[in-house]
């Protein structure tokens, strides 16, 4: 065990150190539809993904592999936005024309479905209680209702031509507003009076963020043009203009000190809050619009939507130096250093496994049937494997040493 625990700490340093670029995890064709809109499940075991119309706009699919677990059959639903709540309980869609669709996440099934009558849902949130969703309006409006009655809990006009984008602050007594009119916008959440305005973008707000503690807000704009925001003042403290096109989507890391940027360009990049230096470019291997992305609930992992219907999961980890490596973990690998095989005991069949070299990139990836693995066709070197179980929803780090 002492061994394992020392190669598992050289491992991980010599992998943080030498990955340069996320390795992408997998890449899988839905048709030729556009991702308008995906969010993991709070578990990080699913990805709810919404696609153009037509049928079907909605599918449910499993985050490890891309397999789809669930896909609606309402025909005629097209649409704009997904969200699953804090807690996982719930999955809400907003559709193009303005409908209302609020899914239970474990049964999927509805249960609300209503005409919004605001002319269109380009975004909405989940109030981090999971009880109430917010929801812009291409009327101009932001209206809040009650998840299971539907009953409107708040109203107010916010921009003059159309709202894109909100969120909620973690504390649920803020919400941020994009708009068509070019500015970003704070509000008191739980009456809708009006806070203060942050002025600058030259074109459309296409998504705003708070960081965690809400001190600070990130909007990204069809000016080509990232902004960071201080929230108490208004004052932007860095405008970032690494991309050449339209950004459309951005989503802040678990950790707090990341967020990733989606653009019409065809890449992903990655930049830190603090002072809006980019820590990395990548994504360009799907040569495609980025429309949506979010980081899986522990930071490991950014799923990204692009126009040509392709749904592609990265590993963050090895980039953000995050890797919740489990010393001690239960799964045991034996003989360790090996040659031609390994033993696994511990583990729950069937189960996820993706093993990683030096550089964070994936050689290998299997689900398994059993817990006996051939390794003859690897080289000779340390190996970094995650196993996920679908069983009992677990992950296991585990150290690997070749020797030939």
């Amino acid at each position: 065990m002492r061994w394992i625990f020392l190669y598992g700490i050289i491992f991980f340093q010599t992998l943080v150190s030498a990955a340069q670029v996320p390795d992408t995890l997998w890449t899988k064709d839905y048709g030729n539809r556009e991702v308008f809109s995906l969010g993991f499940s709070p578990d990080g075991n699913r990805i709810a993904v919404g696609f153009e119309c037509p049928f079907p706009a909605l599918r449910i699919v499993n985050a490890w592999n891309g397999d789809i677990l669930f896909e609606t059959n309402t025909q005629q639903l097209c649409l704009q936005t997904v969200q699953v709540s804090t807690g996982g309980n719930y999955l809400a869609i907003g559709e193009e024309v303005g409908w209302l669709y609020v899914y239970d996440f474990t049964t999927y099934t509805a249960i609300d479905s209503f005409d919004t009558g605001n002319g269109g849902i380009f975004s909405l949130d989940f109030h981090p209680n999971g009880d109430a969703v917010v929801v812009a309006g291409l009327d101009g409006y932001i209206s809040v209702y009650k998840v299971g009655t539907g009953e409107l809990l708040l109203r107010f006009l916010a921009h003059s031509t159309g709202v894109i984008a909100v969120d909620y602050s973690a504390d649920g007594n803020l919400i941020v507003s994009g708009g068509k009119d070019k500015l970003v916008k704070l509000w008191n959440a739980n009456s809708g009076d009006f806070i203060r305005e942050f002025n600058g973008h030259l074109g459309e707000v296409r998504d705003v963020n708070f960081n965690p503690d809400a001190s600070r807000i990130i909007s990204c704009s069809a000016d080509d043009d990232i902004r960071i925001w201080e929230t108490s003042t208004g004052a932007c403290l860095h405008t970032i203009t690494e991309h050449w096109a339209d950004v459309n989507n951005i989503d802040v890391a678990p950790n707090g000190i990341h967020f990733a940027s989606a653009s019409t360009d065809q890449t992903t990049k990655l930049f830190r809050i603090d002072d809006g230096s980019m820590v990395v470019s990548f994504g360009s291997e799907v040569p495609s619009k980025k429309n949506w992305l979010d980081f899986s609930p522990d930071g490991l992992r950014l799923a990204v939507g692009h126009q040509n219907g392709v749904l592609g999961v990265w590993n963050m980890g090895s980039v953000l130096g995050e890797q919740s490596l489990d010393i001690t973990s239960s799964v045991a690998v034996y003989p360790n250093p090996a040659t031609n095989f390994i033993q696994l005991q511990g583990i729950s069949l069937p189960a996820y496994f993706t093993l990683y070299n030096l550089y964070g990139q994936s050689v290998y990836q299997n689900i398994l049937e059993s817990t006996r693995l051939d390794i003859q066709f690897l080289p000779e070197g340390l190996y970094l494997g995650i196993i996920h179980s679908e069983k009992n929803k677990t992950n296991h780090w585990v150290k690997i040493q070749i020797v030939r």
